[in-house]
């Protein structure tokens, strides 16, 4: 129990305290649908995409307030009924000492405190599916069935790792409950139910949600086939490389100290209901194996069988501990003692490695909240963060602010620039405020205007904001804007060029509507200021054609040699190409990286 504090308690502080921001990526694009759902969007309600966790955050920071510190709130307390339901349930199910061994497979596990502090709709999933675990057990007549058949269905609204957990656990329950075992027609029912209904509503959505899980998809046609798989498989048991915020890096999917539990656990589930469990836990890790995954290691898809694992480690070493009698004691205390700080370095080094590279816009954008404390609260001060091809709407909730109304009056802008558009603004202009600070990979400057140069910058927001649309607009409205862009003789202003088209390109790219046609068209492109569109190219293809991805990305640096992005790419297409010269490209961009460290020290 102690150990299980320590860890939630470890968790508290690094949302809190340490790192107590949003990760650069998916986590970003989340954050900018909770601005979007602040600033009037309605919710959608669709399969697989996290809405339930969205509405959960929506809530809480309308009631909080959108602070750094207070945004893993909900994380926390979902984190808390994750551990005590699982608890519950071991206890339950498989008795008093499994209870706690399980509890601190879950808890002494690096993966597990990375996974928590998410804002991403998986880290949710493990806690649903205890939840209905233990609700299982108040299943008495057919109405008792029907709400928990409809109550599973819903958990389809979150990360769709539900297709994995909620059957699993419905098979578990019917296996361990002999009340809901009765009546589990009546809740698969209820749960087809929902599911149907879900799948009536996005019927236009399946094939390309198809088309993306199993690899055939634009960016996504990488398919590593039956030998990444393969590999896949090794690295869940040795580490590989996966997004940091999906995982921890080079570190086993589960903890390398509970698998002689698991192991024991599996053993001892070859008779009675913990079958269940076993047919959960390989089925689902053989699932995951076998869908897409384009960014590495899916070690994030594995909380679809975390509470099947736990639940089996816990079962394990309880039967360990009554097969080793009087030797058990040392044995298994020195395991604890190791896994706990095995698993705490893994979590630490995986923090302090990649801490920087996640949380440099959320931390810039704080650091900038704090030196311009004057002008956001300025009511004449207008704030412009709509300046490039990404969606913004994470910078409107980390600074506080909202688009500004139309017609309001306002003196001067701060805006928000990325640092290659530096070179755009007026030079015969007072000179501006600047402050470096980091913008993902890419450094970004702040500047302080008045004047001709402030209308300026508040037009070019004007112009891009309603061209580059919300974080969730439909594909088909994106591929005719790329197009209507391409359509412009001549740009009033260097970024209307490029306005949005980085996120347009990549949709279109993606939705295979763009062809050799308009490639041709945007490589003939006059007067473009940015290596957006260059860099959403390169992104599509250098997996799958590393030869084309170093033209696009060396094209890319051409336009803004201080491109971290740019570096990586190529970087990773030369390493893929057997060339030399990947580690030479990869100092480029550590030394632009420590170059970036420096400039944030004058915010």
């Amino acid at each position: 129990m102690a150990a299980a504090v320590l860890a939630y308690l470890t968790l508290a502080c690094d949302v809190s305290l340490w790192h107590p921001w949003y990760a650069y990526g998916d986590e970003r694009l989340l954050v900018c649908r909770l601005e979007d759902l602040r600033e009037g969007a309605r919710f959608l309600w669709r399969f697989g995409r996290g809405d339930l966790s969205l509405a959960l955050l929506w809530g809480w920071v309308r009631l909080a307030g959108p602070g750094m510190a207070r945004l893993h709130v909900p994380d926390l307390v979902l984190a808390a009924l994750e551990w005590a339901a699982l608890t519950l349930l071991a206890r339950r199910w498989l008795g008093r000492e499994a209870s706690w061994f399980a509890l601190l497979a879950l808890t002494l596990c690096a993966q597990t405190l990375v996974r928590e502090r998410s804002l991403l709709a998986f880290q949710a999933l493990p806690a649903e599916a205890a939840l209905l675990g233990l609700s299982a057990a108040w299943v008495r007549g057919r109405p008792g069935a029907v709400l928990w058949g409809l109550a599973a269905g819903c958990a389809f609204l979150d990360y769709d790792g539900s297709l994995i957990a909620v059957p699993g656990m419905m098979l578990a329950a019917a296996a361990f409950e002999p009340g809901f075992r009765a009546r589990v027609g009546s809740a698969f029912a209820a749960m087809a139910a929902v599911a149907a209904v879900l799948a009536v509503r996005q019927r236009g959505d399946w094939a390309s949600y198809a088309a993306v899980r199993l690899g055939t998809a634009g960016s996504a046609a990488t398919d590593p086939g039956l030998s990444g798989r393969l590999a896949f498989a090794r690295e869940l048991l040795t580490g590989g490389p996966n997004l940091p915020y999906f995982g921890v890096t080079g570190w086993p999917a589960w903890a390398p100290w509970a698998w002689p539990g698991l192991a024991a656990g599996l053993w001892m589930a070859r008779r009675g209901p913990a079958r269940s469990l076993a047919l959960w836990a390989v089925g689902g890790t053989a699932t995951v194996l076998a869908v897409h995954s384009a960014y590495g290691l899916p070690v994030h898809r594995m909380a679809a069988v975390v509470p099947a694992l736990a639940l089996l480690s816990g079962a394990g070493f309880a039967g360990l501990r009554r097969r080793l009698g009087p030797a058990a004691a040392p044995v298994l205390g020195a395991l604890l003692v190791l896994g706990a700080l095995s698993e705490g370095w893994a979590w630490c080094r995986h923090q302090w490695a990649f801490g920087p590279e996640l949380y440099d816009r959320c931390q810039a954008l704080g650091l900038l909240r704090r030196a311009h404390q004057r002008e956001l609260s300025d009511p004449a001060t207008r704030v412009v963060v709509q300046l490039d091809g990404m969606f913004d709407e994470d910078a409107r909730l980390t600074l506080g602010v909202r688009p500004w109304p139309a017609g309001a009056p306002w003196t001067r802008v701060l805006a928000v620039v990325p640092a290659g558009y530096l070179g755009g603004l007026d030079p015969r202009g007072p000179a501006p405020e600047v402050y470096w600070a980091e913008k993902g990979l890419e450094p970004a400057v702040a500047v302080v205007v008045a004047g001709a140069e402030a209308r300026r910058l508040a037009l070019v927001e004007d112009t891009i904001a309603p061209l580059l649309g919300r974080e969730e607009g439909p594909a088909a409205a994106a591929f005719a804007r790329f197009e209507a862009w391409l359509d412009v003789p001549v740009p009033r202003d260097p970024w209307t060029r490029t306005a949005a088209l980085e996120g347009d390109l990549q949709e279109g790219l993606q939705s295979r509507g763009v062809g050799p046609r308009q490639m041709a068209r945007l490589a003939a492109a006059r007067g473009l200021v940015s290596d957006a569109p260059w860099m959403a190219l390169a992104r599509a293809v250098y997996a799958a054609e590393p030869k084309v991805g170093v033209g696009l990305a060396g094209q890319a640096l051409r336009m803004d040699p201080r491109d971290g992005e740019a570096l990586l790419v190529e970087a990773a297409c030369l390493r893929a190409l057997g060339d030399p010269r990947a580690a030479e490209v990869q100092g480029d961009w550590v030394r632009l990286r420590e170059a970036g460290k420096a400039w944030r020290h004058t915010l």
